[in-house]
């Protein structure tokens, strides 16, 4: 059934019961429906409620949302972490501060948070996703993969070949790769100030270049290519 379903909780502290009650009548959450689109708003009121040094306030709103696997999603938060689970459609997540988790998502996924890490585990892809500072890990996605962060560490593993390309980058932290022994593909992997290191053999192709190692492994395959501004590369068996 295209049945969706919305599970809110509020959890507000004021000085007072009746601060708290015009806090949250100040910010009613909002539903529409309009053809094939569900949208739900809420927005926080712009005032202090009384806010005093002394007096312990907080706001917090969770949403747990449940739809039809087909269905497409976009997720927005200021501030909050998102997590989507097992869906079949597109999926587009942004948040200011906060991390993004993707389990078992089978259409593409595009992915942005300023603050926090982002995870992709077990998705069909195409994946795209972007974070300026926090960690990035992907494991076993069967599509290609655009991935990068301004600063944090990466980390990657696939269990099987490579079916896409893969872009990964960090302009400042390590990068760690885990493949499988028979894995085959063409790596390009350079830093600006760190080690690279492969487990698996690379044929080296032209002249060797200090912070770079390019070339196929086990014959060549799909693209992978891995960028560090600062840090080390490594490149291991599973």
């Amino acid at each position: 059934a295209n049945e969706i379903q919305v599970s809110v909780h509020r959890d507000v502290t004021r000085g007072t019961k009746a601060a708290e009650e015009a806090f949250l009548s100040a910010a009613p959450i909002a539903f529409q429906s309009q053809n094939d689109t569900l949208t739900i708003e809420s927005h926080a009121a712009s005032r202090s409620d009384g806010w005093s040094l002394f007096r312990v306030q907080r706001t917090e709103i969770s949403y747990d949302i449940t739809v039809p696997a087909g269905f497409e999603v976009k997720l927005r938060t200021s501030s909050g972490n998102v997590a989507v689970d097992a869906l079949a459609g597109a999926v587009r997540a942004n948040t200011g501060s906060g991390s993004l988790k993707f389990t078992g998502v089978r259409g593409p996924i595009e992915g942005r948070t300023s603050s926090g890490s982002v995870r992709v585990v077990g998705c069909a892809g195409p994946v795209n996703v972007h974070n300026v500072s926090g960690s990035l890990k992907i494991e076993d996605v069967a599509g290609g993969v655009q991935g990068s962060t301004g600063s944090g560490s990466v980390t990657a593993q696939f269990s099987s070949s490579l079916r896409s390309d893969v872009q990964l980058k960090t302009s400042s932290g390590s990068m760690t790769l885990r493949v499988a022994d028979q894995s085959a593909f063409t790596l390009d992997a350079a830093t600006s100030s760190g080690g690279i290191r492969s487990e698996l053999p690379v044929t080296i192709i032209g002249s060797a270049a200090r912070n770079r190692l390019a070339g196929p492994i086990n014959g060549g395959g799909q693209s992978l290519v891995l960028r560090s501004g600062s840090g080390s590369i490594r490149v291991l068996k599973l």
